[in-house]
């Protein structure tokens, strides 16, 4: 039988005790989407294509790296629980060498972008910080009379 995401998706679910719907409302808390009970079904049905952001969603909900979700159920069959998992499933570097190249070229992207968006962040975070320290300050140099920005009468 061919291994599909399908199979590992509905194991993965099953495996939490979660139904269909609880899953797509997992995911739309998670990610602002609006999944429902059919999405997770076509999915688990490989009747939808799974996109590498939905991917990756997925992984956040079920506390999971990606390198876990994709693994082969048979993978998860030989661990009990989440611990002896940990211990032993393959690297993560073995998993993106057997990805197809397409894929591994857009994981770069991806990856470089995160790099860049976070950097970007970061900058933000510096200016906001800067605007409040001179927002800050202006705040108290407004209400101070030394400053000449209102009289003695308070206006």
């Amino acid at each position: 039988m061919t291994e599909t995401f399908g199979k590992r998706l509905k194991f993965l679910r099953e495996r939490a005790g979660w139904s269909q719907q609880a899953l797509a409302e997992r995911v739309n808390a998670e990610r602002g989407w609006r999944w429902f009970q059919t999405t997770i079904g076509k999915i688990e049905r490989d009747a939808r294509d799974v996109r590498v952001d939905e991917l990756a969603a997925l992984a956040d909900v079920f506390g999971i790296t990606l390198d876990q979700l994709v693994q082969p159920v048979e993978t998860y069959e030989l661990h009990t629980s989440n611990d002896e998992y940990d211990a032993g499933h393959q690297p993560a570097d073995e998993f993106y060498r057997r990805l197809d190249e397409p894929f591994r070229v857009r994981l770069r992207v991806i990856r470089h972008e995160q790099q860049i968006l976070r950097e970007r962040l970061e900058r933000l975070a510096n200016e906001e910080a800067e605007a409040f320290h001179r927002l800050s300050a202006w705040s108290q140099a407004e209400d101070d009379p030394e400053y000449g920005l209102i009289d003695e009468s308070g206006r």
